[in-house]
């Protein structure tokens, strides 16, 4: 395994913090081949989820851990340990998933760059609250598809995050609901293709569970960016 594919992994297992988290991130609203890989190891290890029941851990477990390993200054073995421990975590993922990702999910291709003569991808990074999580926007090549990515994004059971095109006339067109903690391959709308260009203005508003009932925006226009080239 490259180290760009572990990374796609590790940000899949939710293990990355710090820098490597924001390099992931950045990669994600950037890279298209980095979020398709991303994507496929969250489908991947989507149903072991299933077979795993939900259990609290005691509060006192966390304490101790934070207090074993917290510092302003943590040494280099504590530095190394928490690398060790990741890779730990990122094998024993890994070995559970593989059976499972080769039977029921055949790769994609990791080379999603354009070929000569087609329209390169075009990114987006909506804020959807201050200091938050991003939602990150690529369209493909093709223009018919998008990469949507969620990851750090936790729902809250009473709001869809919902995309809109903006176009230079007329009312916002609807791209879908944003799918919370996932990242997500989806199709371009009918007739939206034409106007998904370098520039075009995309938004992300609050809406009620299962997107706005009007076809128009209901609720706060929470950011708003511009498809560019990568």
């Amino acid at each position: 395994m490259t180290p760009r594919e572990q990374l796609a992994a590790e940000y899949a297992l939710g293990l990355l913090e710090g820098a490597e988290l924001l390099d992931a991130r950045g990669l994600m609203a950037s890279d298209p081949a980095f979020a398709a890989e991303v994507a496929q190891w969250e489908e991947r290890l989507a149903p072991l989820l299933d077979e795993i029941a939900e259990e609290t851990p005691p509060a006192a477990t966390w304490a101790r851990i934070e207090a074993a390993v917290a510092g302003p200054q943590p040494s280099a073995e504590i530095v190394r340990l928490r690398r060790r421990v990741r890779t730990w975590q990122l094998g024993a993922g890994l070995a559970a998933a593989a059976a499972l990702a080769l039977a029921l999910l055949p790769r994609a291709p990791h080379d999603l760059a354009p070929t000569q003569g087609t329209p390169a991808p075009l990114v987006a990074s909506l804020e959807v609250a201050p200091a938050s999580p991003r939602i990150a926007v690529t369209l493909l090549a093709d223009r018919r598809e998008m990469l949507v990515s969620a990851v750090g994004i936790v729902p809250d059971g009473r709001h869809n995050h919902q995309l809109w095109l903006i176009p230079t006339q007329g009312n916002p067109r609807s791209l879908g609901v944003v799918q919370a903690g996932l990242s997500r391959r989806v199709a371009v709308p009918a007739g939206l293709s034409p106007l998904l260009q370098q520039g075009a203005t995309l938004a992300v508003s609050a809406e009620p569970i299962g997107g706005s009932p009007t076809g128009l925006p209901t609720g706060p226009v929470l950011s708003t960016a511009k498809l560019q080239k990568i």
